[in-house]
Parts: structure tokens; sequence; C-alpha cells
């Protein structure tokens, strides 16, 4: 016996809390009012804690977790955690918009990363699409960032904070051919 289909409207009801957290999560950053690592070490032990058990239940259906896979959800789980904590200082040191609008260059550095390391030839249609989506970025913040053009130490966070992003792309990539969505994430948020 099949077991039930959920709602659809619970599934865009939980796309559209995820979005406006993630939409929300600069302020977020700030109203906490502490450091980076400890904003994100509860980011990440929440989101641990609140994944186990499916995981769990995911886990022991199926016949475990390879090797291969799981070292790559820990690596991925520490670019997220590097990502993660860069972003977050560099929000507490100079405000949300500079780190932000460089945190979401990360798609750029998937991209280089794409070709240098897995030698992927991307199309036009990417760099395209990788081209309005930071300037879409750059036009939503891109005005306060002008206002405020102070590229300091919060700025320089921010674009770190990109390219461990677009690191954790990248080995996510990779760590999915072997694991399945959840037991990936969850072994990655562990180890962030």
């Amino acid at each position: 016996m099949a077991p039930e289909p959920q709602p659809r409207w619970l599934a865009y009801l939980a796309l559209g809390i995820g979005i406006l957290s993630i939409g929300f999560s600069a302020i977020f950053v700030r109203w906490a009012d502490a450091p980076g690592t400890v904003i994100s070490f509860y980011r990440m032990a929440i989101a641990t804690l609140v994944l186990a058990w499916p995981f769990y239940r995911r886990a022991s259906k199926h016949h475990g977790i390879t090797p291969q896979g799981a070292r790559l959800a820990v690596l991925g789980g520490l670019l997220f955690a590097s990502d993660l904590t860069l972003w977050s200082t560099g929000v507490m040191l100079s405000g949300a918009t500079n780190p932000t609008l460089l945190s979401n260059t990360a798609p750029v550095w998937v991209g280089l990363g794409a070709i240098v390391f897995f030698r992927e030839r991307l199309g036009a249609r990417f760099w395209l699409g990788l081209a309005l989506a930071v300037s879409g970025a750059m036009l939503i913040l891109g005005l306060d960032a002008l206002a405020a053009a102070d590229l300091g130490l919060g700025s320089v966070l921010g674009l770190g904070s990109a390219i461990f992003y677009g690191g954790y792309f990248l080995v996510a990539q990779r760590g999915r051919q072997s694991l399945d969505s959840l037991s990936y994430l969850w072994l990655a948020a562990l180890s962030a």
C-alpha cells in the first residue's frame, strides 16, 4: 500500500517560509548581535537537530552511507561553515549590504570552478543567466552599496564567503552522485 501524498500547499508553505527566512537572514544576523562564529554554529546546530530524525529514518531504510559520499559531505560542511562564518562576521562588521552583495557572487566562482576543476564546458545560456542574476543582485543591493561604498574588512569577508559557498556547491555536485539529498545535507550540516 502506497503512502498518501502530502497536500501541495504544505510544500509551497515550506518554500515560502524558506524564501522569507533566507531573505531576512542578514537582518536576523544583525539582530542577533553576536559573533559570526556563534551565529553560524547555532544556525547549523538547529538545522542538524531538525533533520536528525528524517535522516535516521532514511539511513535505516537504505543501505547506509558510502565512505566517498561521507567524505565529500564533510568537506562540503566545512566549506559551508566557512561561508556562513565569513558572511555573518562581515555583516556584523559592515552591515548587510556589501557582504551580502559580494557573497551573491558565488555563482561566478561555481562557474569558474566547474571549468577549472571539472573541465566542464558551460554554455552561453549559463553565462547569460549568471550575468542576469548578478545584475539583479547588484540592482537590488547596489543602490545602497554605492551610497556606502566602503570596501573594508566586511566586504572582503563577503567575497571570501562567496568563494567558500561556490566550493560548497562544487563539492555537493560530486557528493550527490553517491548520496541522496537528505543524507548529504544532514552530514554536511553536522560537520558544519
